[in-house]
Order: C-alpha cells, then sequence, then structure tokens
C-alpha cells in the first residue's frame, strides 16, 4: 500500500504540474515546485531530527507521502509568508507522529493535524484543490488502485455514500438544483482523495470491518455537514480528526515490540518464525498484524508487511509461517538475517478472519500454501479451549514438501475436525505414489464429497490474491451466499 500510496501520489503531483503548465490548473509552472520543495524539506528534515532524538530510523517514505498529501491540501503558495505557512504545517505534521502519541503509537492523521493547527492559527487556510474536476480522474485511479490493494472497500465506500448523501440532501433543502449538486460534489469536493487516500491511512484506521464502516459512516457525515462548533467551521481534516477519535477509543492499539527466539524451516521454503512479546497483548485467532523494518535499502514493496499470526492466543510465543523462495525481497531478506534476540516492531493488530460465536455453524476452511497459517491459529486455539466444532479444512499445496502444521491437524480430528490434503500439481505431472489425499484443485465437485450440505456452511478462504478471488467467484457461481464467505488475502508473496 504505502510503495502505491507514494509513486501514486509523485505520478499526481507531476500530473497536477503538468496541468499547471498548460493553464487547466492556475497555478502556472513554478508555484507548484516551489510547495512541494518547501513541503518535501520540511517534513523530511522534521523526520531527521524526531529520529535523532528518538533514536529511530527516519522513514522517508512516510514523510514524502505526508509532504504530498499536504501538497494538495494548501494551495502553491503565493507569497514568502504563505510558503513559510505550509512549511510549518509539514513541521508540525511530522512532529505529531512523535508528540501526539499513546503507547508509542500516533492516533490522529499527521497531515490533518498540520492543517488543523496552521488554519487555527490564520496563517494558511486548507483550499483542498485536489477537489477539481481536471483532476478527478486521476484522483480515481489511485483511489481505486489503493483500496484495491488493502480490500477497504466498505469503509471507503460507506465514506462516500454516507458524504454524497448528506451533502446533496443538504443542498435540496437549501434550494440548489441537482444537476449541480451531483456535479459539483463528485467532481469539485474532496470525498475521493479523503476518503480513498487519508481515511484509509493504517495507523488511524479501526481493525474490525464493521467499525471500518461506522468510522466511514461518522467522517464523511461530518465532512458535508459543515457544522459549526462556535467559531469553528467544519473544514475535511477537522472531519478526519474526530473520525480519528472515535477509531481509536473504539479500538486503543499500540506499538508492539516483539523479541526473535528462533527461525525454523518447517517444509520446503516455508520457515516458522517465533517470537516473544515484550508488551503482552491479546488478539483473537485469525488475526493479522502488520511488522515494521529498518531496510537501509528497501525495494519497492517497502519496509512494512502484514503478516496473520500462526499463534493460538493461547500459545505464549507469537508465530509467523512465511514462504522464502528466493531471489528474497528487501523485507523478507532482512526478515532472514535476524538473530535470537532482535527486536522488531508490530503494529496495526486486526482482522475480521475469525470464529463465528454461533458454535452450531458447519465451516469450511480452504487453504492456499501459506494460507493455512490463520487456520493454523484457530484449530490451535480449538485444540487447548477444548472445542467442538463441525469444521472441514481444505488444505491445497502445489508441492507435498510444503505442507506444514500437519501434527496440529492431526491431533484436532478428535474435535470434530476433518482435514482434506489436496496436492495440485501442473498440467502433465503425476503425484507422488506415497501421496494419500486428493489430486487437482478444489472445486466444487471436491468440496461435496466431503462437505454434506454447502448451502449452510460458512466459507473460509485463504492464500494468495488470485487463489482467494478465484475461488470466492467458484461458490457465488454455485449459489452460495455473499454472506457466507469470508476471506483473508496474503498479498506480499
Amino acid at each position: 500500500m504505502y510503495k502505491i500510496m507514494l509513486w501514486g501520489l509523485r505520478g499526481l503531483f507531476a500530473v497536477s504540474w503538468l496541468l499547471s503548465i498548460t493553464g487547466q490548473l492556475p497555478y502556472g509552472p513554478y508555484r507548484p515546485l516551489i510547495s512541494i520543495s518547501i513541503l518535501l524539506g520540511a517534513c523530511f528534515g522534521t523526520s531527521y531530527i524526531f529520529s535523532k532524538l528518538y533514536k529511530v530510523t527516519p522513514n522517508a517514505e512516510s514523510s514524502n507521502i505526508t509532504a504530498l498529501i499536504l501538497y494538495f491540501i494548501f494551495q502553491p503558495p503565493k507569497t514568502v509568508l504563505e510558503g513559510v505557512a505550509i512549511g510549518l504545517a509539514g513541521v508540525i505534521a511530522i512532529a505529531s507522529k512523535y508528540l501526539l502519541t499513546i503507547h508509542q503509537r500516533h492516533i490522529l492523521n499527521p497531515a490533518a493535524v498540520g492543517a488543523v493547527v496552521v488554519g487555527s492559527l490564520g496563517l494558511v487556510q486548507s483550499r483542498w484543490w485536489v477537489g477539481s474536476a481536471v483532476l478527478f480522474p486521476f484522483v480515481l485511479i489511485l483511489g481505486v488502485l489503493i483500496v484495491r490493494k488493502i480490500h477497504r472497500f466498505p469503509m471507503v465506500a460507506a465514506f462516500i455514500v454516507a458524504g454524497f448523501v448528506t451533502a446533496v440532501g443538504i443542498g435540496l433543502r437549501d434550494g440548489t438544483q441537482i444537476t449541480t449538486l451531483i456535479r459539483d460534489t463528485t467532481l469539485s469536493f474532496p470525498l475521493l482523495f479523503l476518503g480513498t487516500v487519508m481515511l484509509t491511512e493504517p495507523f488511524t484506521t479501526p481493525p474490525r470491518k464493521s467499525l471500518q464502516v461506522m468510522y466511514g459512516i461518522i467522517v464523511g457525515v461530518l465532512l458535508s455537514t459543515r457544522v459549526s462548533i462556535g467559531d469553528v467551521s467544519m473544514t475535511p481534516e477537522i472531519a478526519l480528526l474526530l473520525g480519528n477519535v472515535f477509531g481509536y477509543v473504539t479500538s486503543p492499539r499500540r506499538r508492539l515490540p516483539l523479541r526473535l527466539v528462533s527461525i525454523k524451516e518447517i517444509g520446503s521454503t516455508i520457515f516458522e518464525y517465533r517470537f516473544k512479546p515484550i508488551v503482552p497483548f491479546t488478539f483473537k485467532a485469525g488475526q493479522y498484524i502488520e511488522l515494521t523494518l529498518p531496510l537501509n535499502h528497501g525495494d519497492l514493496r517497502g519496509n512494512r508487511r502484514s503478516f496473520t499470526i500462526a499463534s493460538s492466543p493461547t500459545e505464549e510465543d507469537i508465530i509467523f509461517g512465511i514462504k522464502e523462495v528466493l531471489p528474497l525481497h528487501s523485507f523478507k531478506a532482512k526478515m532472514s538475517k535476524l538473530r535470537k534476540g532482535d527486536i522488531v516492531t508490530a503494529t496495526s493488530l486486526a482482522g475480521d478472519f475469525t470464529l463465528p460465536k454461533n458454535l452450531s455453524l458447519p465451516l469450511v476452511f480452504i487453504a492456499g500454501g501459506i494460507g493455512v497459517t490463520p487456520f493454523r491459529s484457530i484449530i490451535k486455539y480449538l485444540i487447548d479451549s477444548k472445542q467442538q466444532r463441525d469444521i472441514t479444512l481444505f488444505y491445497a499445496v502445489s508441492d507435498s514438501a510444503q505442507m506444514v502444521y500437519l501434527e496440529i491437524f492431526d491431533e484436532a480430528k478428535k474435535y470434530g475436525i476433518k482435514v482434506v490434503k489436496v496436492l495440485s500439481v501442473p498440467k502433465g505431472q503425476k503425484a507422488p505414489k506415497d501421496w494419500s489425499g486428493e489430486v487437482g484443485f478444489i472445486d466444487m465437485k471436491c468440496i461435496k464429497k466431503y462437505v454434506s450440505d454447502v448451502s449452510e456452511a460458512i466459507f473460509y478462504i485463504s492464500g494468495p490474491s488470485g487463489m482467494v478471488q478465484g475461488t470466492r467467484t467458484m461458490l457465488r457461481d454455485n449459489g452460495i451466499a455473499r454472506n457466507h464467505v469470508k476471506t483473508d488475502y496474503f498479498t506480499g508473496y
């Protein structure tokens, strides 16, 4: 997400500059360059200073994203005073990441904090000029790429619908023509940019889907009502900060340091990383967490990666199952070189890929490759808590040597859990002679062979993005209700 965000915003800046040169935006060739130079310098310089004070690795990627967002919030400066003011907005935004924290986690969107502070001081007001008709198609492309990557369509859709309906409703009440309202709210209002670029900031987003949808609705309504609190008028940045407060109150989070215990190869190219939490924390079986590593020379995938927690909440260690295929990307290369006792930072514990409260529901788990890790967490939890469940696990791999956690799945059979091993061999190849499971792919015929009533079952699908999307489509095409399918994506492999 962060690389898509960074390069997407850079591309959007380039587009805005070209539009300014050609006169389609009223800023000329120099003002955009002056604005971005001031913001990049202010944000990077502040990040560097605070990283030295706090003895952490500066995150140039994050400071660049903040600078680019502020570039689209404040119009390129006409005067020296305006230039100083937007530079101050960058300084305040980055400083807020270090100063406005609880348990070492910032709880407010940094760019919004910078915009609110300089606006309240009367130095310069946000204009959100990114909400213009000529930039709309480019913002739309960037927004779709970001939301598609992080699978936050329900939250962003709830925000856009709530904001759009509220804005149109208020406009109709005030006598504005419906065609003008629809045009202006769509093309000249920062709904799209705020919803896809800023609302989706991971550190300030609630971790559960239901809370994310509520978060989107709250910010959308606040943004479009434009109510005033005393002398303070509602602005997009204030609406977002109020939403951030809701996100924190409903799901307080913090940075979670983890100390490496061991790294062990448990299958061909499959490694198990065990960490000991320095600060105890709770999670639900099936949830994921984001790890951050200091990378001196990272590749396009960045220095953050989300991993499903493979361990059960009943276990002392935090376990990750990670597939490592050469050549390794910079993040996994750094992970593989960790030594016992090294500390990594975990953040953004989240996820709805968890067990339903109804114990009688039949469940079908479909795992593709390393996508088995959330099921390892869930099934280990059921074993340790001695729960009986009607669960059928379909576990597909392309290489039998990559099948892991079988001892746990075998133990789970006494608690009502059936395990179906599937070897998805390429066309023209045969399964090994000692293979005792199914051969081929997990299709409806295979599922019905082991599940008596598929219409009643809740399906959980975890694995590579293409496998998850293909399996979900197959289930929907065979009459499985949308709300009976839950998905977990492994986009980083």
